[in-house]
């Protein structure tokens, strides 16, 4: 794959091209990590004792987030 360049937003947000995310259909979250000289994404996939984000979000009729399951300690 040849290599494309993201810009960094002045909220640290990146925009993921599209060429690359049709190649993870249903991924809402990735795995980021720092590897040396690299940032690398995986596909993650949340579960809260056995269940999906969105399923956790669908029987509390409320939008969960990662931050509301899993607040920092």
């Amino acid at each position: 794959m040849a290599a494309r360049y993201v810009k960094l937003s002045s909220k640290n947000q990146l925009t993921l091209p599209r060429s690359v995310v049709r190649h993870f259909p249903g991924t809402r979250y990735f795995e980021i990590a720092q590897r040396e000289n690299e940032v690398v994404l995986r596909p993650a996939r949340i579960a809260v004792q056995g269940e999906t984000l969105s399923a956790c979000a669908k029987k509390s009729g409320a939008s969960a987030s990662l931050r509301t399951l899993f607040p920092r300690r």
